[in-house]
């Protein structure tokens, strides 16, 4: 088990080491917009879920998770004295699920179904709520005991990102994450989780826009 936690804290060393050096090179984009212009958003992410299977005790399943992200606004909504909203497509490849309690097992998924709603208020945070639905595959049953080695998985819940560098941002989430083989197993005690979500994002914008810029600069961004 000691060994299972230091695989846990060594999943979010990576994360931590891009997030340093933008923090020491990015402090005064912290007054910047947040860009309601975005396109196109790339990532990597590493999550840590604790909860239980139906008719445990909560905290008796812990699992692990680390993966990429991509998402591609194709839906924006801007009034004048309004902060902006955006909906976003969102594709999730998930190659390391660890479990480490009760039994352990690993394995890796994706969730090619994924919808965010992004909020973008003018300042350095950017709140949003997520949703992601896909598949994962295991070497052993998961849960354990005539179950499956496939599953069907959902996440919902908020987040926010956080703006570091002019095209970079630092996103933490607190999600709800199911897991269940929806009856193709003998048993199906289902794991239901509480997931914290640590990850780190690269943001592009619409052709003609330069991206956020200073509120004490020229104000608002150009449109199209």
């Amino acid at each position: 088990m000691e060994a299972s936690r230091a695989r846990i804290y060594l999943l979010f060393i990576p994360l931590w080491l891009l997030l340093l050096p933008s923090i020491a090179t990015g402090q005064s984009a912290a007054s910047a917009a947040l860009p309601d212009q975005q396109l196109w958003e790339f990532g990597a992410w590493g999550a840590e879920a604790v909860g239980a299977e139906i008719g445990q005790h909560f905290g008796d399943t812990q699992i692990t998770m680390a993966g990429f992200h991509v998402g591609r606004v194709f839906h924006r909504r801007t009034a004048e004295g309004v902060a902006g909203q955006t909906l976003e497509y969102t594709l999730e490849l998930q190659p390391l699920f660890l479990v480490t309690n009760v039994r352990e097992a690993y394995g890796g998924g994706f969730a090619p179904i994924g919808l965010k709603w992004n909020f973008v208020p003018r300042g350095r945070y950017h709140p949003y709520v997520e949703f992601n639905g896909g598949a994962m595959f295991t070497q052993k049953d998961v849960p354990p005991v005539n179950t499956s080695t496939f599953n069907f998985t959902a996440a919902l819940g908020p987040g926010v990102m956080i703006r570091v560098r002019r095209n970079q941002a630092l996103s933490l989430a607190l999600r709800w994450f199911h897991l269940s083989n929806a009856g193709l197993g003998y048993n199906n005690p289902s794991f239901n989780t509480v997931q914290l979500v640590v990850g780190y994002h690269w943001l592009t914008f619409r052709h003609g826009s330069r991206g956020p810029i200073s509120n004490a600069g020229r104000g608002t961004q150009a449109k199209e």
